[in-house]
């Protein structure tokens, strides 16, 4: 439950020097606004590019979304809004993938999901990553586009992505065994 692994930190955190306490804090909060600003670009993008809203009801409906009770609620538990407000961007980055297909589109989109991944909390990591598969499926679905080829074009980079977190969460399943060897299911792993 903890955002050791998270790249985005791991890079800042070589880049930004938090040697006391005030610059920890800047560096909480500056997080903290990086994420809100993602959540809040990439659903106005998402809602004026691929749902085709006009340029202010994608407008409302970002600043609806990440500035909702959810997230004002959730401001206590880091992992929950980081997860959280990176859902919007996965669903545009896997839209995006499937659209133009290349590998810097693959390796971005993949690189997004091994950060959800990676956030903290995998049970709701693992859901936001499944509700956006199924987001992009129904959207293909509503507009005529459901083929195969734009199936296994968004499975790529989450196949790439659990490829490269499975390592992580089998060292994590392997100490979980050694530390608390009654408990066996996902939720006590979680909750570790």
């Amino acid at each position: 439950n903890i955002l050791t692994y998270n790249p985005l930190i791991l890079l800042l955190s070589y880049i930004i020097d938090a040697d006391n306490l005030v610059r920890t804090l800047r560096f909480c909060f500056g997080l903290f606004v990086l994420h809100s600003f993602l959540a809040c670009f990439f659903a106005q993008k998402l809602c004026a590019r691929f749902l085709n809203f006009d340029k202010y009801l994608s407008l409302f409906t970002a600043v609806c979304f990440s500035f909702s009770l959810f997230f004002i609620n959730n401001l206590g538990f880091v992992p929950f809004f980081f997860i959280g407000c990176l859902m919007p961007v996965c669903i545009y980055a896997l839209l995006s993938c499937a659209k133009k297909f290349n590998i810097t589109s693959v390796l971005l989109s993949s690189f997004l999901i091994v950060t959800i991944y990676t956030s903290g909390y995998l049970v709701l990591s693992v859901f936001v990553v499944g509700v956006s598969l199924i987001f992009c499926c129904f959207h293909f679905y509503i507009n005529n586009q459901f083929k195969i080829r734009n199936i296994l074009r968004i499975l790529t980079p989450f196949i790439i992505a659990s490829l490269i977190t499975l390592p992580l969460y089998i060292a994590i399943s392997d100490f979980h065994d050694i530390v608390m060897p009654h408990k066996k299911s996902l939720a006590a792993a979680a909750h570790v």
